[in-house]
């Protein structure tokens, strides 16, 4: 049955790029950064406050590692942030191409990591395993962005938002591998361009969807449902469940007139903000699943 739920604005940051939101749920908070300075915030829904918890170099995307840091995936370089001080140790250095930086990662079940990177028109997606070596999956990708896995484990949904396609693939924990990609989601381009995305308990895909003031989400088969979150911005650019009952939407945006130029189309609805902070939405006939940490050790 088609749902419509209003996001409220959690915190205003006027940012150019909030991006990457990821539960820790050891902490009871939302973790996510303005991509381009590199500051990590904090939002407690315990506490309604957020925190400034780091500054560094940009962020591109985020894991929970097994010892409850974050795993940050910055301009190349890979550092474990203790969530509380913010301290950020490098670990590695040098894991994108020389000019790219990353641009969406996820930890699988097996706590490998699958990273967007983006240098120019030629992205990648990278998978890096546990002993830190590193993979190309795929090339030639421009811009790749928001990754998911479905409940049982078999499938994994991966956004290339320019090609405006979530593809689905078949999924082998015990490897990696990815096989079998097929086309699960298109979003016409006057329709919008999807950017992050999480799952819920159901294995229906949420995404973001820029340039269109709405998270959608999309049933199993990948047709829309009907359900949409809608923001008075138009930017939203990524998505994560959390909470107490882990039914909590928190949706990223941006404000940058510049992020334009990287949709095909102008902005449907000119005269609405575009975005720049933090957004929650209560989704009281769902509920999300908990990340997976990851074990990488470079």
């Amino acid at each position: 049955m088609a749902k419509i739920v209003k996001a409220e604005l959690v915190s205003e940051h006027h940012s150019d790029l909030l991006e990457g939101p990821i539960w820790h749920p050891y902490r009871e908070e939302v973790f996510y950064s303005a991509l381009l300075d590199g500051t990590v915030f904090a939002y407690s829904p315990g506490k309604d406050s957020v925190r400034t918890v780091s500054e560094g170099p940009l962020v591109g995307g985020a894991t929970i590692h097994e010892d409850g840091r974050l795993m940050l995936f910055q301009d190349g370089t890979v550092a474990l942030m203790d969530p509380q001080t913010g301290a950020r140790e490098q670990v590695a250095a040098g894991v994108s191409a020389p000019n790219g930086r990353f641009n969406d990662v996820i930890a699988d079940p097996a706590g490998r990591v699958l990273a967007g990177t983006m240098d120019g028109g030629d992205g990648q997606l990278l998978r890096i395993e546990l002993d830190g070596s590193v993979a190309v999956v795929h090339s030639g990708q421009p811009v790749p962005n928001g990754l998911g896995f479905s409940p049982d484990e078999s499938k994994l949904y991966y956004t290339e938002s320019l090609s405006h396609n979530i593809y689905r693939y078949d999924f082998d924990r015990a490897t990696g591998a990815m096989s079998n990609r097929y086309v699960h989601v298109q979003i016409p381009k006057a329709a919008g361009m999807p950017d992050g995305m999480t799952m819920d308990r159901e294995g229906f895909i949420w995404s973001a969807v820029w340039h269109s003031s709405e998270v959608r989400r999309f049933d199993l088969n990948g047709d829309p449902d009907g359900t949409v979150v809608v923001l008075p911005v138009s930017q939203p650019s990524s998505t994560v469940f959390g909470g107490a009952k882990m039914n909590e939407m928190y949706i990223t945006t941006a404000g940058a007139e510049g992020g334009d130029s990287l949709g095909p189309n102008p902005r449907p609805h000119p005269e609405m903000p575009r975005g720049g902070g933090l957004y929650r939405a209560t989704i009281d006939f769902t509920s999300g699943i908990e990340e997976y940490r990851s074990r990488v050790q470079f």
